[in-house]
C-alpha cells in the first residue's frame, strides 16, 4: 500500500515537472505579480520622444527620407544640452547613391554635369552625418542601434557613412526578447561573435554606459561589469529579466512633432531636456509589443524600463535551479504525511501550503523582485491533494461499503447511521467497551427436532429466529450469531446506546410473548416451545474477527462466557429470563426481579448473583397493588 502511494506520488511530480501548460500558468503568474505590485516611479531625468502618427502627417515625407528631420531633432538636443540620446531606429539601408545616379543620369542626357564633390553632396544621409559630427564635438552622446543575431552581431547593418561618424561604444544591437506567448520579459544584454568572440553591447548597454559615464566589459571571470559594478541578477549569463515600472507611459511621454515644432518656432522651451536622457522611437501600434502590464508597450519604453534596471541594478532575481525541485520535494513530503494523518488534514494542509506559497511568491517579488517559481508548486500541492483526497475518499467509501455490509446484517437502520458516523477504525480494528450480552435457547428442541421432518425444523427456526431478530433490532441490539437454535446478541456496541441495558430486558420481555403468538405456536405443533435468556453486563472485546475468506463483527472474553453459562441455569431454576446484578442495579427501576440467591458459575472464581426476570413496574398505583411492584394480572 505504501509502495503504491509513494509510486503515485512520484508520477504526479513527474507530470507536473513536464507538463507544457506549467510554463504558460508561470508567465501568467508573473504577469499577475506586476500588476498585483503596482507601478513604481520611472527613472529620472528620462523623458521618450516618439514617432507618432499626428508627427508622420505632420512630416508629409515618407519615413525612409526622414534623415534630416532626425538631423534637426540632434541639433534641436545638442542646443538644449541633453546628455544622452538613443534613436530606436533602423538604419540599415540608404537612397543617396540611387538619387545621386539619377541626378546624374538626369544632367548627362540634358548635356550637363556635376562635380563629384559637389554630386555627392547630394541625398538624405548627408544632413544626418552633419548632425553626428556636429553634436559629438558638443559633447552629447548618440546612440545608435542595429538588428542581428546576438551571436553573430559583428554585421552592424547601419550605413557605413552613419557608422563611421559613431564611436564603436555607442552602437548597441536592438534586439527584444520575445516569450513563446509573444510577451516581453526579458532581453539579451550583449553578444558574443561565435567567430571570433568579440562581444557587442545591445544598446540599452551602450545608452547606460553613456549614462553613466563609464564603460561596458566583460571581466575575467566572465561576469558583465559597467564600470567597476557588475550586472547582477541574469539568467543563462547575458539575459535579464525585465522588472517593468509600471504600464505604457510610466516615463515621461512627448510628441517628435511638438519638440520640432518648439525647436522652430520657441527654443527656449527646449530646455526641458537640458541634462536629460532621450530615447526616440516609433509609437505606433505597428511598434506596439505585449507586456506583463495590462496589455501593449512602444518599443522605445521597454527600452527605457531596460535602461531603468541596468542603471537601478534591478532586473528581476531568477532563483538557482535547485531551489525548486528542492521546494517541489519539500511540498510533497509534508503533503505524504499530511494525507497520512487523514483526509481532512490532508486537505487543511493543502489549502495552507497553496495560500503560503502564493503569498510567498507575491511578497518577495514586491520586496525584492525575487522570481519565486510559481506554477508548478501550486500544480503540485493541488494535484497532490486531488489524487489523494480522491483516493482517501475512494477508500473511506470502500471502507464505508464494508462496515455497512457487514453490520447491515445485525443492526437496525437507526444505528447503522450511527455506525457509518463512526470512525470506521474504531469499529472494525477492534475495542473493548462495556456490553449487555443475551443468550438464547429453546428448551427441549432436540425432542422436537427429532421428530420433524428438515423441512419442517428450517421453516420452524426460520420463522422463529426471524422474530427473535427482529425484536432485537428493534431495541437497538446487534445480532452476533446463531447457534443452532439459540442466538447470541449484544447491546450498546459498536456504538454508544443511552439506556442498552433497559432495552436488552424489553427486548427479552418481547421474546416472551413472542413465543406465545398464534403464528409460532402453529410452526411448533404440538411442542410445548418454551425458552430460556440471559442477560449479563460487563467488559468485553469487540471488533470483526476471522479469516480474509470468512469475517464476521462478534464479541469476545468472560461476559460472554459468562452469558452463555448463565443461560444454562434457566432449566436449574425453571426460570425463562435470568439475569446477572450487574442488569438488575441499572434496570430495577422499571422492571421486577426475583432474586434467586448466588450461583456458582463454571469458568468463575467468585459465584454470581442472579435474579429472575418477573414482569415490568405498573406506571399507575392500585389500592390492591403495592404501588409500582406488582406485575399486572
Amino acid at each position: 500500500m505504501l509502495h503504491n502511494r509513494c509510486l503515485l506520488l512520484a508520477i504526479i511530480l513527474l507530470a507536473v515537472w513536464f507538463l507544457p501548460l506549467a510554463d504558460d500558468l508561470e508567465f501568467w503568474s508573473v504577469d499577475h505579480r506586476f500588476q498585483w505590485r503596482g507601478s513604481r516611479p520611472p527613472l529620472p531625468d528620462t523623458i521618450l520622444v516618439g514617432i507618432d502618427a499626428a508627427s508622420i502627417a505632420w512630416a508629409k515625407r515618407p519615413t525612409s527620407i526622414w534623415n534630416p528631420l532626425f538631423a534637426e531633432f540632434l541639433r534641436a538636443m545638442s542646443t538644449a544640452s541633453a546628455s544622452t540620446v538613443m534613436l530606436d531606429l533602423v538604419f540599415k539601408t540608404s537612397l543617396d547613391g540611387e538619387i545621386r545616379s539619377m541626378v546624374g543620369n538626369v544632367l548627362k542626357e540634358n548635356g550637363a554635369s556635376l562635380p563629384v564633390p559637389l554630386l555627392n553632396k547630394i541625398g538624405f544621409d548627408r544632413p544626418l552625418i552633419k548632425a553626428l559630427i556636429e553634436t559629438r564635438n558638443t559633447g552629447m552622446k548618440v546612440i545608435l542601434g542595429f538588428v542581428a543575431d546576438p551571436n553573430r552581431p559583428a554585421d552592424l547593418n547601419i550605413v557605413p557613412e552613419l557608422r563611421v561618424n559613431i564611436p564603436q561604444e555607442y552602437l548597441g544591437f536592438l534586439n527584444i526578447d520575445m516569450a513563446p506567448d509573444q510577451v516581453v520579459r526579458s532581453a539579451t544584454l550583449y553578444g558574443r561573435n561565435i567567430a571570433d568572440g568579440a562581444i557587442f553591447p545591445s544598446a540599452d548597454i551602450a545608452v547606460a554606459a553613456a549614462r553613466l559615464g563609464t564603460s561596458f566589459k566583460i571581466a575575467s571571470d566572465g561576469t558583465p561589469m559597467l564600470g567597476d559594478r557588475p550586472i547582477r541578477n541574469l539568467a543563462k549569463g547575458r539575459e535579464g529579466k525585465i522588472d517593468y515600472i509600471g504600464p505604457k507611459e510610466s516615463f515621461p511621454y512627448e510628441s517628435f512633432k511638438e519638440v520640432l515644432i518648439d525647436a522652430r518656432e520657441h527654443p527656449e522651451r527646449l530646455n526641458r531636456f537640458k541634462g536629460k536622457t532621450v530615447l526616440v522611437g516609433f509609437w505606433m501600434i505597428e511598434d506596439n509589443k505585449l507586456v506583463p502590464f495590462y496589455g501593449f508597450m512602444p518599443g522605445i519604453e521597454i527600452h527605457a524600463n531596460i535602461l531603468e534596471n541596468l542603471v537601478n541594478d534591478r532586473f528581476l532575481q531568477v532563483p538557482p535551479s535547485w531551489l525548486q525541485p528542492l521546494v517541489m520535494v519539500m511540498l510533497l513530503a509534508i503533503q505524504f504525511f499530511a494525507f497520512g494523518r487523514g483526509i481532512k488534514t490532508g486537505l487543511i494542509t493543502t489549502f495552507i501550503l497553496g495560500g503560503i506559497w502564493t503569498a510567498a511568491t507575491l511578497v518577495s517579488f514586491s520586496n525584492a523582485s525575487f522570481l519565486l517559481p510559481f506554477s508548478r508548486p501550486i500544480l503540485l500541492i493541488f494535484g497532490i491533494g486531488l489524487v489523494e483526497a480522491g483516493r482517501l475518499f475512494l477508500a473511506v467509501e470502500n471502507e464505508r461499503k464494508l462496515v455497512k455490509s457487514v453490520f447491515q446484517r445485525y443492526v437496525n437502520d437507526a444505528v447503522l447511521e450511527m455506525i457509518l458516523k463512526t470512525p470506521h477504525e474504531e469499529i472494525m480494528k477492534g475495542a473493548r467497551r462495556q456490553i449487555c450480552v443475551m443468550f438464547s435457547d429453546i428448551r427441549g428442541f432436540t425432542t422436537f427436532s427429532e421428530s420433524r421432518s428438515p423441512h419442517e425444523i428450517v421453516t420452524f427456526l426460520n420463522l422463529y429466529l426471524t422474530g427473535l431478530t427482529d425484536i432485537v433490532l428493534r431495541h437497538d441490539g446487534v445480532v452476533d450469531k446463531f447457534l443452532g437454535d439459540g442466538m447470541m446478541a449484544f447491546f450498546n456496541a459498536p456504538v454508544d446506546r443511552p439506556g442498552y441495558a433497559h432495552e436488552a430486558v424489553e427486548a427479552a420481555l418481547e421474546m416472551r410473548e413472542f413465543i406465545k403468538k398464534t403464528a409460532i405456536r402453529v410452526a411448533a405443533g404440538a411442542f410445548d416451545l418454551k425458552i430460556g435468556i440471559a442477560l449479563h453486563i460487563g467488559d468485553a472485546v469487540i471488533g470483526n474477527l476471522g479469516s480474509k475468506r470468512k469475517m464476521e463483527f462478534t464479541a469476545i472474553g468472560d461476559t460472554v462466557n459468562t452469558t452463555a453459562r448463565l443461560e444454562s441455569l434457566n432449566k436449574e431454576y425453571g426460570t425463562d429470563i435470568i439475569a446477572s446484578g450487574s442488569i438488575v442495579e441499572i434496570t430495577s427501576d422499571r422492571f421486577v426481579w426475583r432474586d434467586l440467591g448466588e450461583s456458582a458459575i463454571r469458568g468463575r472464581k467468585q459465584a454470581v448473583r442472579i435474579f429472575a426476570l418477573e414482569c415490568k413496574k405498573q406506571d399507575k398505583s392500585s389500592a390492591e397493588k403495592k404501588e409500582n411492584e406488582i406485575c399486572p394480572t
